[in-house]
């Protein structure tokens, strides 16, 4: 008995010796080292931004950035802001000036109509918050910028599905380990020694398109696409601040009323249906227990994106909002293959941001306050996450809101009164007929889901066409929807043979010519709209801020 009880004294001493010393070299390390957990590199690294921000314009002093493919001069003429992110940030199926990006430009203008105001829009489809991190840390590398604006998170799982199907045996539950165990210096001091194997892509691998990817992913994989989320944002706060440009985070909004199932409509979980069918029931008839007591029976049961998304929707029916919410919330989170951010990431953003000192924007919530019931819906958005043209405009008026409340422009600060005088008497559509940059209309589709063929695209843009001057500047600004810009150009050139509005459409060309990279002739263009146009805004700071020069120009009154 004795000889037992002095082993086991001996192994706790051992146990407890053990872990001061484990204790020890943390705490040394800690001291020894950056206290800030130096940023991991991922064995996820399957698609990045390697390219560079700009290259040569044609014209001396000038550069083209290559997300947007658009000239400008290398030197801001003012103010030089940056929006990043994926293709919501792009700006799908909108013009450059109907995003919520262009719009954002025009307010700032309007309110600062002495300083030329550029926003560069980064933002690319696809793109997720670590290619973020790359455009971010480049160009605070290379460019001169005032302002970083950063609405990335819709993307954050297409990595995780792509490298699922390409990789034999990922295993998230492997890295998410890692990962969490990283925030100790002692785990990265060893790691040194002992890695783990990561993850890697076959380089002659050729994947098919994340959508034709029928991965799913699961649990672990969920909460290790938060954790790069945040490692993600991370980084970009860490670009940003090392280079001293103000940066503001924007949480992700999304279509919550939508169900993006694949194929046929997925099986509600076992026990769901029912209690679903009997809920529909009492909630018409406006039964508050019953309604409470099936919620209560339904808790234990919901496992999948179907269960959840079936409960909310007859919750929001019911106008029972608070409830709806949580349950299109959780719905989103259980997509098994998303492609929309979620209430985690947002959570994790605001958390980081808050710890780092940086600005946020919550766009989703401020979005979501001015949807039925709190929710947001085919009110604000074409699909689960993109934008339509309200939706653009009620996102711009938020970034100005938050931008002004930051005060991350130095001189910028209008009242509230002020801010709502501006955006009620700049309406959504219709103001000039003739000017690119108040088109807000989306691209035009086919009813069936696939591309367009060429014949297509030139049929459904001759449509818009009555033949008259406003037909043919409209067939332009929806062959600018396509990306023909050459062909939006002889439109406009067909609307001013038809007696067009001449300034609007000079405004209209030089626009068109910078998409083109054809400085000079935007230029030109430009100064010509303005000499017209007189005291015109955004005409005047679209010339400024391509360097032309219009001041000895004959204004009209």
């Amino acid at each position: 008995m004795k000889s037992e009880g002095s082993l086991s004294s001996r192994l706790m001493l051992g146990l407890m010796v053990t872990a001061l010393a484990l204790g020890a070299m943390e705490l040394g390390l800690r001291l020894w080292v950056d206290q800030s957990p130096p940023r991991l590199i991922s064995p996820l690294a399957f698609q990045r931004a390697d390219a560079p921000i700009t290259a040569a314009g044609t014209t001396p002093e000038s550069v083209i950035f290559g997300g947007p493919n658009i000239v400008a001069i290398e030197k801001p003429a003012g103010l030089r802001l940056f929006f990043f992110g994926g293709s919501a940030t792009e700006g799908f199926h909108m013009t450059a000036h109907s995003s919520f990006v262009g719009w954002t430009q025009r307010f700032l203008r309007a309110l600062m109509p002495q300083t030329p105001v550029e926003i560069i829009n980064l933002g690319a489809g696809g793109e997720g918050s670590r290619q973020v991190a790359d455009l971010v840390s480049a160009t605070a590398n290379s460019q001169q910028a005032d302002l970083f604006i950063v609405y990335s998170g819709n993307n954050e799982y297409y990595e995780l599905r792509a490298l699922k199907a390409a990789i034999p045996g990922f295993d998230a539950r492997t890295e998410l380990a890692r990962r969490r165990l990283s925030v100790s210096h002692l785990y990265r001091f060893l790691r040194t020694w002992i890695r783990p194997k990561a993850a890697a892509v076959d380089p002659g691998l050729k994947l098919r398109s994340v959508d034709d990817i029928g991965v799913e992913i699961d649990a672990d994989e969920r909460a290790l696409g938060v954790l790069l989320y945040g490692e993600h944002i991370e980084a970009i706060i860490d670009a940003a601040q090392k280079s001293g440009v103000p940066l503001m985070l924007s949480t992700v909004a999304d279509q919550a009323r939508s169900f993006a199932f694949h194929g046929s409509p997925p099986p509600l979980s076992d026990g769901v249906a029912a209690l679903v069918a009997r809920l529909d029931q009492v909630g018409r008839l406006r039964d508050e227990t019953a309604v409470q007591a099936i919620l209560l029976a339904l808790g234990p049961k919901l496992k999948s994106q179907a269960d959840h998304f079936a409960v909310a929707r007859l919750l929001d029916r019911d106008q029972r909002w608070a409830a709806a919410r949580e349950h299109y919330a959780q719905a989103e989170y259980l997509d098994p293959r998303p492609r929309r951010s979620n209430a985690p990431m947002r959570a994790l953003l605001k958390q980081v941001a808050s710890a780092k000192s940086v600005a946020v924007c919550d766009a989703a919530s401020m979005l979501a306050a001015a949807s039925r019931g709190g929710i947001t819906g085919e009110d604000v958005f074409i699909d689960p996450c993109h934008p339509n043209p309200l939706g653009h405009r009620r996102l711009a008026e938020i970034f100005v809101r938050c931008i002004v409340e930051h005060k991350l422009i130095d001189g910028l600060s209008p009242s509230e009164i002020e801010l709502d005088a501006m955006f009620n008497a700049t309406p959504l559509a219709g103001e000039n007929p003739y000017r690119l940059d108040h088109f807000t209309e989306r691209r035009a589709q086919l009813h069936d889901n696939r591309a367009m063929s060429d014949d297509e695209i030139a049929q459904t843009i001759r449509a818009f066409d009555d033949g008259s001057a406003e037909g043919a500047a409209q067939a332009g600004h929806h062959a600018v929807l396509f990306e023909l810009h050459r062909g939006a150009l002889a439109w406009y050139d067909l609307s001013i043979r038809r007696g067009g509005d001449l300034g609007a459409l000079q405004l209209s060309r030089g626009l068109t010519l910078q998409r083109l990279n054809q400085l000079n002739q935007a230029r030109e263009a430009l100064s010509e709209a303005v000499s017209i146009m007189g005291g015109d805004v955004d005409a005047t700071q679209a010339a400024m801020v391509l360097g032309a020069r219009f001041d000895t120009l004959k204004q009209t009154p």
